[in-house]
């Protein structure tokens, strides 16, 4: 099987090969397997029924999947046959990787990279990003405190001002590279430069090429004759070298006779050198402001004794989420679903960093981080609830569906132990079976069932119609896309609908997404050394914080706000929270009153903490839906969509959604809040499944594909993830 991240990702079961870590503390079965053995869930009565059906073939148990009465096991081309053949009840399913997903950065008006020169290092970053690479020097010692070329640093630095660059001598050159955002359209290279007795023809050229191509392009020239008493402002136009790798470069071209090198050489100095950019980074947070949570907020309300359980790649320890507002510990338990390991935190305290991808603490630092700007405004959207981490995913955002499915069990079986009420899956697969036939789907059928909200990503896959990634195709659960706010937060005029979110229906013709939230250009919690930094260190802000987009961040939110409702009303059940949020969504305009997107781009419209908060509908989710049924086999379900002859998808037995699979995502409208809704959200409304009702699109659900989580690369054919990067909204 094969899972794929939603920051553009989506979830798939793919045949494939792959051998799972056995869970800790299970029984192994004697086996007669080998190198050439496959991964499998073998799905039975139980899972102890499916553990005994193993064992008479010989294959190996690695893990009980008890929330689908299955196991994880490794089984021969032949053993799997002979099982297939002794009994027709089992469902016997490759394994697959499964990774995140998620798009990419975003910006403020402008962002740096500087080098003060403090130290003598080749490697200083004193901006608000970090430089690509470190100085880089030739035609001389290769040494930052010796030779012509040299980093002379103040004593006394903090007092008296910078360090300073020296450049002397002839044929010596110190370049440095930086990962300027190709959309920006301004970028300035600045510093201060003083001149010491530089002849008539003494010079240092200052250069710059782009994309790392092999010739240098000279921008301006310090030279000679003369010297300076102070140091000289000195700035240079480099917009035609924005690029991905934008080198900077000075080459030294003086000489000096005997006396002069002695008493005072020919020299440049330079210090507090700076690229200024338009950024596409974001330099705080605005979504808790967007979607009104701060006004919850203020009237105490930040999703306190509420547990939200983040499935992802981990958790980086950080004491703005690794405590509440009033500095009580609030990690309860760390699990870790490819070992089987648990780690309970007394009072909450105790947690450890297990994130090498950095996608985890991302979301994470989106609902919890209790950090607050200089007006008072929290950074998370619920920043005092409580968090179980329950990790999936390697470094690369690569993992399985067992291993998935294994965290949601632990999940569902210790939800009363650590009053989880909230589940986040930012990731997604392409669907390759009916929604109600997919192991993973069924697990997270069982954690609403069982009480838990689950909300999901729908994937960054879109803007194409039916691009709703698994498990956000499920019909019960809360699917979420992305809205971006075009870096003007106090402007909702100009929001739009980000390109990279997946849009329905449904194969089996559901509305989703079900809403929007912020997904473009989110600035949030990642630690430097995590590979998604590593790749990408130009989105890394201020130490801490990297900024991503994609629905994987929107889920996030979403995850935010229902624990914020929890709080409110804790005796509010699943499809209780789901009908609030919808009921309450404020979609997208256009300047004459209409839906500027279909219901198959932004659902219900952009979501509203404050208004789904105070929200009295009633029953307008999952109407017509029986999950018990559904998961028993007895029976399952269609949505309303269905698409006529000419390829156009609309709303059976209403009006006004008709959608012709126009991408009008570019465009910026405004969130109405007054727009009504024809036939009270009769469009949620499930069917009895039908095939002749509403067939798979070109006759047949799609063949498999591969999917990748957030920050990642596409995995192979044999591959799964979590959503994958984007390029920033």
């Amino acid at each position: 099987m094969s899972l794929v991240r939603n920051t553009v990702g989506t979830l798939a079961i793919l045949t494939a090969a792959l051998s799972i870590a056995a869970v800790s503390g299970s029984s192994r079965v004697q086996s007669a397997v080998g190198a050439d053995a496959s991964g499998y869930i073998i799905e039975a009565g139980s899972s102890g029924d499916a553990r005994r059906a193993v064992g008479t073939v010989g294959g190996e148990v690695t893990g009980d999947l008890p929330i689908i009465n299955a196991v994880a096991a490794r089984l021969t081309d032949v053993q799997r046959a002979t099982l297939a053949g002794r009994n027709a009840e089992l469902h016997i399913i490759p394994d697959a990787q499964v990774k995140l997903a998620t798009a990419s950065a975003d910006a403020p008006p402008t962002s740096n990279v500087r080098d003060n020169f403090t130290t003598a290092s080749w490697n200083n970053n004193d901006g608000d990003h970090q430089w690509a690479t470190s100085w880089i020097e030739s035609g001389d010692d290769g040494q930052p405190a010796t030779g012509n070329i040299a980093i002379q640093p103040v004593v006394l630095a903090g007092l008296i001002g910078t360090g300073k660059l020296s450049l002397k001598g002839h044929g010596g050159a110190l370049a440095r590279s930086a990962a300027l955002p190709p959309g920006a359209m301004h970028a300035t290279l600045s510093f201060n430069a003083q001149r010491q007795s530089l002849g008539a023809g003494d010079f240092v050229s200052v250069q710059a090429r782009k994309d790392g191509g092999s010739a240098w392009f000279e921008v301006g020239r310090i030279q000679g004759a003369g010297s300076d008493k102070v140091h000289q402002p000195v700035s240079y136009d480099l917009a035609r070298f924005i690029s991905a790798d934008t080198n900077v470069r000075f080459a030294t071209n003086s000489s000096a006779n005997l006396l002069q090198g002695i008493l005072a050489p020919p020299a440049v100095y330079i210090d507090s050198l700076q690229i200024v950019y338009d950024s596409v980074y974001a330099t705080g947070t605005a979504y808790p402001q967007t979607i009104s949570a701060d006004r919850l907020h203020a009237q105490g309300v930040k999703g306190t004794l509420v547990t939200i359980a983040v499935l992802d790649t981990g958790y980086w320890k950080n004491s703005v989420v690794d405590t509440n507002s009033l500095g009580l510990g609030r990690v309860l338990a760390q699990y870790d679903a490819t070992t089987g390991i648990a780690s309970p935190h007394l009072l909450g305290m105790g947690s450890t960093s297990t994130d090498d991808s950095g996608h985890g603490s991302h979301i994470t630092g989106i609902m919890l981080n209790r950090q607050t700007t200089a007006d008072g405004h929290y950074f998370g959207v619920a920043p005092d609830a409580n968090l179980v981490s329950v990790k999936a995913f390697n470094a690369n955002g690569q993992g399985t569906y067992s291993s998935v499915i294994r965290g949601i069990g632990w999940i569902v079986q210790n939800k009363t132990l650590y009053g989880i009420r909230v589940l986040n899956l930012s990731l997604g697969a392409q669907p390759r079976s009916p929604y109600w036939e997919d192991p993973l789907n069924q697990a997270v059928m069982k954690a609403w069932q069982a009480g838990i909200v689950v909300v999901a990503s729908a994937g960054n896959t879109g803007p194409a119609p039916q691009t709703i990634t698994a498990p956000g195709n499920v019909p019960y659960i809360i699917t979420v896309g992305a809205m971006t706010d075009n870096y003007t937060p106090n402007i909702p005029a100009d929001d739009r609908l980000a390109s990279f979110s997946a849009a329905g229906p449904t194969y089996e013709g559901f509305v989703k997404p079900d809403i929007v939230a912020p997904g473009g250009h989110l600035w949030s919690l990642m630690p430097t050394y995590a590979q998604i930094a590593q790749q990408h260190p130009t989105y890394q802000n201020s130490g801490s914080y990297f900024t991503m987009s994609g629905t994987s961040q929107s889920a996030a939110v979403v995850s935010g706000v229902v624990a914020l409702l929890l709080q409110a009303q804790p005796g509010l059940t699943p499809n209780q929270v789901k009908c609030k949020l919808m009921s309450s969504a404020r979609p997208a305009v256009n300047p004459v009153g209409h839906l500027a997107y279909s219901v198959f781009q932004q659902g219900a419209g952009l979501v509203n903490a404050y208004d789904a908060r105070y929200a009295t509908t009633q029953g307008c989710a999952n109407s017509g839906l029986n999950i018990a049924q559904d998961l028993a086999g007895t029976q399952h379900y269609g949505g309303a969509a269905r698409q006529d002859s000419s390829g156009n998808f609309y709303i059976a037995n209403s009006s006004g959604y008709a959608w012709n699979q126009g991408y009008t995502w570019n465009q910026g409208y405004a969130w109405n809040q007054g727009y009504a809704w024809n036939q009270g959200y009769a469009w949620n409304q499930g069917y009895v499944w039908n095939q002749s009702n509403y067939t798979w699109q070109d006759g047949s659900p799609p063949g498999p594909t591969s999917i990748a989580v957030s920050g990642s690369a596409t995995s192979s054919a044999s591959a799964a993830s979590i959503n994958a990067w984007v390029a920033q909204e």
